[in-house]
């Protein structure tokens, strides 16, 4: 449709909703992937692309509590460490305000499972050490987060906040319980 139509106009085009969405569907974006369109407009393709990547890792999460239960686990452990859960920290009161971050240990709403990240007290660089010594390679992971470059910029803050103060992660971490016994629960960090 033609923009001169409306009367925000101004001679741009309108791609319709139906044709976006078969865009998208046809490109099949992954959520690993860079999305990119020079034709920007509303943004509807990136909102489009962003809806459908989001929907695809929505479905390899429940892809991944479905297999558990077929399996009769009642627990799954994920691999995050001390920084990811400090650093996660940071992002989400620079960014959000919130002071929130992954809990050690969450049971899900919709699955009889518990979440578990039983790494959550151990420093990345002791898994690092660990791991070189006993000649494992770092693996590459489809999480859209590893790269992302604000969680590189806050990982680089919280170095600084270390080479500041040594003992930086055990404070942070000191002030993380005291607020979740404030809050009068775990579950709510």
């Amino acid at each position: 449709k033609n923009g001169q139509d409306k009367k925000s106009g101004a001679g741009q085009y309108f791609t319709p909703r139906a044709l976006i969405k078969a865009m998208v569907d046809v490109t099949n974006p992954k959520i690993t992937e860079t999305v990119c369109d020079p034709a920007c407009g509303t943004g509807g393709f990136l909102l489009a692309a962003f809806d459908h990547m989001k929907r695809e890792s929505q479905d390899r999460r429940k892809q991944m509590f479905l297999t558990a239960q077929q399996l009769g686990c009642n627990k799954i452990a994920l691999g995050h460490h001390q920084d990811d859960i400090l650093v996660t920290m940071l992002m989400n009161m620079t960014f959000e305000g919130s002071m929130s971050t992954i809990r050690p240990m969450m049971r899900m709403e919709h699955y009889p499972i518990a979440v578990i990240r039983p790494l959550c007290l151990v420093p990345e660089r002791l898994i690092a050490t660990v791991a070189e010594g006993l000649g494992f390679e770092r693996q590459k992971t489809p999480c859209p987060y590893e790269e992302v470059t604000m969680r590189q910029r806050m990982t680089e803050v919280f170095r600084t906040l270390e080479n500041l103060n040594p003992e930086a992660r055990y404070s942070m971490w000191r002030a993380m319980e005291r607020m979740r016994g404030e809050a009068g629960t775990p579950e709510n960090t």
